[in-house]
């Protein structure tokens, strides 16, 4: 099964235009939907140039990450003392979030030639995953201001989102079958699985509702247990097609 959701206020980019095109994806969806077997297909076989994930300059995101975490701490000290803070892999999402966002802004429109980038844990993936997991301070009004600005800028920023989904029993089966689970648990039953999945699930549509408010990217919605990995990876070209 595939729906393709549009938002209106999405203009679509000119073919006519000289200037080549840069197109970003994200892959999205629960644990065991398949998208990291998604993305590798679609590096080896998409005609345009096509890089997984974002390299950008640590150094140049370190000022703008090191002012949110101040004022995060701050907050923190003043509204959620006792509470734990941010752990390292939420403080390192924080700083991808920004470093991504600052490099596509400031290059999106210097390219010498069209080219895609696919991203896998991408920023809504992150956004989401601080929504379902952070600690307190991520509900803080001073921590939604920061995570309504990254919406805001996300929905320009992605052109496509490819959402990949299939049933409960065959992604906690899927994800039994790994050595870590979708939070990199190095053990886990399948009720932990399931709980996981539900969570995921429920957060990624909340955050593609948000950045659908912001008149966000287009999402395609795909059903890998009804698809073999190749149709599902021709089907997701010719949707970029439309982006490209």
């Amino acid at each position: 099964m595939v729906q393709t959701l549009n938002h209106p206020r999405r203009q679509p980019k000119d073919r006519a235009s000289s200037r080549p095109s840069h197109t970003v994806c994200e892959l999205v969806g629960p644990a065991g939907a398949g998208k990291s077997t998604l993305a590798r297909s679609l590096c080896e076989s998409t005609p345009v140039e096509t890089t997984l994930g974002i390299e950008f300059s640590r150094a140049a995101a370190l000022r703008g990450w090191a002012k949110t975490m101040l004022s995060l701490y701050s907050t923190q000290l003043r509204q959620c003392r006792g509470s734990r803070w941010l752990n390292r892999d939420e403080q390192r999402f924080i700083f991808l979030l920004g470093g991504w966002r600052q490099h596509l802004e400031d290059t999106r429109n210097s390219n010498e030639h069209s080219r895609l980038t696919i991203i896998d844990h991408g920023p809504v993936f992150r956004l989401t995953y601080l929504r379902i997991y952070g600690p307190r301070v991520t509900q803080t009004r001073r921590f939604q201001k920061w995570s309504e600005s990254m919406l805001s800028a996300w929905s320009a920023l992605l052109d496509t989102i490819i959402y990949l989904d299939a049933p409960d029993d065959v992604l906690a089966a899927r994800v039994c079958r790994r050595t870590s689970d979708c939070k990199g648990l190095k053990s886990h039953s399948l009720s932990e699985a399931r709980d996981c999945i539900l969570r995921f699930r429920q957060g990624y549509a909340e955050t593609l509702d948000a950045l659908a408010r912001h008149g966000g990217p287009r999402v395609v919605r795909l059903d890998s247990s009804r698809c073999s990995p190749e149709s599902i990876a021709a089907r997701v070209r010719t949707e970029l097609e439309v982006a490209l």
